[in-house]
Formats: C-alpha cells, sequence, structure tokens
C-alpha cells in the first residue's frame, strides 16, 4: 500500500513531497516558467555560426564604382558573381542573361540571387547575417550583390577579372615572386621547386605529444595551372606536418618514406585542415605518422598518406671554424 503524505512532511521539504525509502523516484517534468520569475520570458535565440563578412550589407560605399553599376544593371554584377563562384563553368554573359531573363518574372531574380549567395557563404564559412539569403535579396537585392562582389574582391577574386583573369593574375603573381635562387630557410624535399613561401598563411592550431594540427588557405603560390591545389604541394605539407608529429614524440629522426593518396583537391582562398598523428612503430628505430588533409567547412577528404621516419642514433656532426679553429658542432 501506498504511503499517504502529510501536509506538514510537504512543509518540511519545501512543498515537495518527502521520498521514502526503498520507494521507486518519480520525476515529473515541470516546466521552467513555474519556477521563473512572474516577468521572465523564455525566447528562442539562434546563434548564427560563420565568420563575418568583410564589408556590411550597407556599406556600398566602399566601392562606389561597383555600387553605381549595380544600381543601373544588377545582372551585370551577378554575372560577375556567378562566374567566379562557379570557377568559369557559368561564364558572365550567361549569368548576366539568366538575371535579366528573371527580373520581369514575377521579380523572382532573387532565387538566383540568394542561391549564390549562400554558395559563396558555405564556401568561405560567412555567417548569414544580418538577415537570411533570401530576405537579403528580396528586401536589399543591389546591397546584397555589392556586398558579395566586395567580399571575392578582398579576397582576391576580383570578378572584374573573371574566372581566367583571376587565374592568369595569380600565375603572374607566382612567376613574379618566386626568387631565382634556393633561400637559405628553404624547405629542401622531392618537390625543391616550390619555395618557402608555399606556407603562407599557415595557421597551428594544436600541438601535442605525437599529433599536430593545423590550417591553411590555399593561395595563388600552390595551384596547378587549372586553379586547383598542386600535387606537390600536398606532398610537401605532408611531410612537413608529419615530420613535426614524429618530432614531438620525441628523438631525432629523418625521412624514408612518405606515400599518399588523393581524392579531392581545393582551390584559392578554400581553407583545408591538416592533421598528423603518431600512430606506432615497425621496430625501435622507425616511427610512423598519418596525415589528412580535409575541407574545413565540408569536412570532405582531400588526401590521406603516411610518413616513416627512421630514428637517429647518433646527431649530426658539423667541422665548423671559430675564429681560425676547427671545432664539431653537434646537431
Amino acid at each position: 500500500m501506498g504511503r499517504v503524505t502529510t501536509p506538514s512532511e510537504e512543509d518540511s521539504n519545501n512543498g515537495l513531497p518527502v521520498q521514502q525509502p526503498g520507494t521507486p523516484n518519480q520525476r515529473t517534468r515541470v516546466p521552467v516558467s513555474q519556477f521563473a520569475p512572474p516577468n521572465y520570458q523564455q525566447a528562442n535565440v539562434n546563434l548564427s555560426v560563420g565568420r563575418p563578412w568583410s564589408t556590411g550589407l550597407f556599406d556600398c560605399q566602399a566601392d562606389q564604382a561597383n555600387a553605381v553599376l549595380t544600381t543601373i544593371v544588377p545582372c551585370v554584377t551577378f554575372g560577375q558573381i556567378a562566374e567566379v563562384m562557379d570557377e568559369g563553368e557559368m561564364t558572365c554573359p550567361l549569368g548576366t542573361f539568366m538575371y535579366l531573363l528573371m527580373m520581369p518574372a514575377l521579380c523572382s531574380h532573387w532565387v538566383m540571387g540568394s542561391k549564390y549567395r549562400e554558395k559563396m557563404r558555405r564556401k568561405f564559412n560567412l555567417v548569414e547575417a544580418p538577415y537570411s539569403d533570401c530576405a537579403s535579396h528580396v528586401l536589399c537585392p543591389c546591397c546584397s550583390l555589392c556586398q558579395e562582389y566586395r567580399e571575392l574582391k578582398i579576397r582576391n577574386l576580383d570578378p572584374s577579372l573573371g574566372w581566367n583573369g583571376i587565374l592568369a593574375q595569380g600565375q603572374g603573381q607566382y612567376e613574379s615572386e618566386a626568387p631565382s635562387f634556393a633561400p637559405t630557410n628553404q624547405y629542401m624535399s622531392n618537390h625543391s621547386h616550390f619555395p618557402s613561401f608555399i606556407l603562407e598563411g599557415l595557421q597551428v592550431i594544436h600541438v601535442g605529444r605525437g599529433i599536430v594540427r593545423c590550417k591553411l588557405t590555399v593561395t595563388h603560390h600552390v595551384l596547378n595551372e587549372d586553379g586547383t591545389l598542386h600535387t606537390a604541394a600536398i606532398g610537401v605539407l605532408m611531410e612537413l606536418m608529419g615530420a613535426i608529429a614524429i618530432y614531438s614524440a620525441g628523438g631525432s629522426h629523418t625521412s624514408v618514406d612518405l606515400n599518399y593518396s588523393l581524392y579531392s583537391t581545393a582551390k584559392i582562398q578554400e581553407e583545408i585542415k591538416i592533421e598528423a598523428r603518431v600512430v606506432g612503430k615497425r621496430s625501435e628505430n622507425l616511427n610512423s605518422a598519418i596525415i589528412e588533409i580535409r575541407r574545413e567547412y565540408e569536412e570532405e577528404l582531400i588526401a590521406t598518406g603516411r610518413l616513416w621516419m627512421s630514428l637517429l642514433k647518433t646527431p649530426f656532426s658539423l667541422n665548423v671554424k671559430h675564429n681560425g679553429v676547427d671545432q664539431v658542432s653537434k646537431l
């Protein structure tokens, strides 16, 4: 038989029934508002996720020439943006014609505009603010196009050049910046034709014992002729990150083998993540690390590889002269 709770027992427990020994714990779901103050209102907070835009939605004065052009012929600005976002698959004239064709049709041009705005946000991991993609192109189509145009231009993807012009500009910068001699701090490997600025913009996220995580924005320095991440650049990143992971576990090593497989690629201004971790030893003197390269936003696998390094039993020794006297320097 169940036991009846008296009012005195309820008062001693702040109005709640006293749990008797041996009886199952019965929990009741009570709305949060019952314990909240009378003036409390529970709000649904929608947290925006992503990086902020380089300029605001209404900062059209930042590029006055583009603002005037977009006000007069917004279809041209859309065509330029679409060509860059589609990496040349859709040309500027075709995008302009499609946008112009949809403008009289119940003002449905916002469908195309919001679609490419969402595509840009996903590519660069941008926040959906201050309005949603659809609302931005329904209420402020010209301001939205101007903001997207400026975002690409700030990221060295000037829509006015077209996709082929962007690739040509990147190739020209690479040739002009490439040194005619190997710098002293150049990372030498089988891919030594890549100068040390291949690591420009590399950010170290985490370094621990036997593991390292980094992030890199793809620049024109590491592109193929078709605008994708160079295979040799992937090899350099894998060898370098794998070596750092093995060195962090202790000891001096030298590379003996690197093999990797390619599954996808990355393009200019895309961000990639590199993770290298020590996975085991084949013998006392042979360590290995697994390296993975992925796109940061979509987590799509670009390449995986494995680096083997041999432990050096004796340190390097160099004969150097100090004040004319031969000395041995250990590394």
